[in-house]
């Protein structure tokens, strides 16, 4: 008997010896399609326990982390192990409801691999007679096989797309208004906040938990895994990958280069063991890194980070921010609008700021600073430096806000402000500010005053 499932775009055929049903659980059912086309990988699904041989080496081993209120404890029980020796490599893992052990066996260098899942179908045809012992257990029905008992599901997709030269990576994925979106961070850091958010205003959802990135026809695509009962294959482009964390406000900033890639890897599903493997992913990383924008996202867990984002990924305010940071870094002066009142008075809603390269001057305190953003620049002053031993951090806030900036890497400042143009006059940016409580009054009652002249 036969079963494929296509995942990610990648077609796995599962095999089993005739009068034996290969069953995927639910998990699988729409992913399952006719065996019309040639597989990518065929497993050999067989009962039973797999061995490993005495002279594989292990190369790595997990425990089971469990859930508990307040965060994640290590159980201290094994949960799956990786062993490799004799140009094979194993997956064991350690299941259970019944308890048993199942083996996944991967030679180097072939597509046709081996799963010794731990059960044992109940068949007088399988067990050799009725007179002879019945099996040990099932996990399901009789002469039926489950081929992908969790978490072996998982370690077979991680070992075919590592194979393939694809990116596994714990994120949520969006498609929102056309644009394919991916957040990922550590856990805890609001990956399903933001897929709800996102799904409550209508967009669609890739998935929540697991996918797979895939260079096709030129681009990054990001496609669903079976993780969930109901879970559908389910893709897009992918437009922006952002590095997320809870902040004190929603604040997006481009991230490129060897950092970039640094975060992408911090945030994939990996295998350090095996340096061919390693070297894979982090060519398939670079060039994520080099083909995908890539930013560091603060935001706040409600409805107002999708608007923002949306706003910055408006095409002619990335188009124009794109060319004012070129001018920039060519070491050209630009003139920007002022369209806020956090600098407020120093600046003010309407004034036109001038904007000088900075080059690789580290700003002073009280210097007014343009703070690189996705779709433009936030303009404060800088409230503190601090020189560490691999990086200067920058602390900035606006003469009429209560909150701090999140801190910033000085490569993170694009310029500093030279001069301000106010009804036609150009002056210098004060160095000092007034009290932050009567800028914000004032600039409150200049709100009440405006739409009333």
């Amino acid at each position: 008997m036969t079963v494929d499932l296509v995942i990610a775009g990648r077609r796995i055929r599962f095999h089993s010896r005739e009068g034996l049903d290969v069953r995927p659980d639910e998990r699988f059912s729409a992913f399952t399609v006719a065996a019309e086309a040639e597989p990518d990988l065929i497993v050999d699904v067989e009962p039973g326990s797999g061995e490993i041989p005495p002279a594989a080496m292990k190369v790595f081993d997990a425990q089971l982390m469990e859930e508990v209120p307040g965060g994640v404890i290590n159980s201290g029980e094994s949960f799956w192990e990786i062993f490799s020796g004799g140009g094979v490599t194993y997956a064991r893992v350690f299941l259970k409801e019944p308890q048993r052990t199942a083996v996944l066996e991967m030679p180097h260098g072939e597509m046709r691999w081996r799963i010794r899942t731990g059960e044992f179908a109940i068949s007088p045809q399988l067990s050799g007679g009725k007179d002879q012992p019945a099996a040990q257990f099932t996990a399901g029905p009789p002469n039926t096989i489950n081929p992908l008992p969790y978490p072996l599901d998982g370690l077979l997709l991680y070992f075919l797309f590592s194979r393939a030269g694809d990116i596994m990576i714990h994120g949520s994925g969006v498609s929102c208004h056309g644009r394919g979106w991916l957040f990922t961070g550590r856990s805890g850091s609001g990956k399903t906040t933001l897929a709800q958010i996102f799904d409550r205003a209508g967009d669609r959802i890739i998935h929540d938990d697991r996918l797979v990135l895939r260079r096709e026809e030129g681009r990054w695509v990001m496609h669903n895994t079976p993780v969930y009962r109901n879970d559908e294959p389910r893709s897009a482009p992918l437009d922006h990958l952002w590095i997320i964390r809870h902040g004190s406000a929603n604040v997006s900033e481009p991230v490129t280069g060897a950092e970039a890639v640094a975060m992408i890897l911090a945030n994939c599903i990996q295998q350090n063991w095996d340096r061919e493997a390693a070297a894979r992913l982090a060519a398939a990383a670079d060039d994520l890194a080099s083909s995908v924008r890539v930013s560091r996202l603060s935001f706040l867990p409600e409805g107002s980070i999708r608007d923002y984002l949306r706003l910055r990924k408006e095409e002619d305010i990335s188009i124009a921010a794109g060319a004012a940071e070129a001018l920039l870094n060519a070491g050209k002066i630009i003139t920007v609008t002022a369209g806020g009142y956090s600098m407020w008075p120093a600046i003010r809603p309407g004034d036109k700021v001038e904007i000088e390269p900075i080059g690789t001057r580290v700003p002073e305190i009280g210097e007014i600073v343009a703070l690189k953003r996705d779709g433009g620049y936030v303009i404060h002053r800088v409230t503190g430096v601090t020189a560490g031993r691999n990086a200067t951090l920058i602390r900035t806030q606006g003469d009429g806000v209560t909150r701090e900036d999140e801190p910033a890497d000085a490569g993170m400042i694009a310029g500093i402000v030279g001069s301000v143009v106010r009804s036609g006059r150009q002056q210098q940016p004060p160095t000092r500010h007034l009290p932050r409580w009567f800028n914000r009054m004032t600039a409150r009652l200049q709100c009440w005053i405006s739409p009333k002249v």
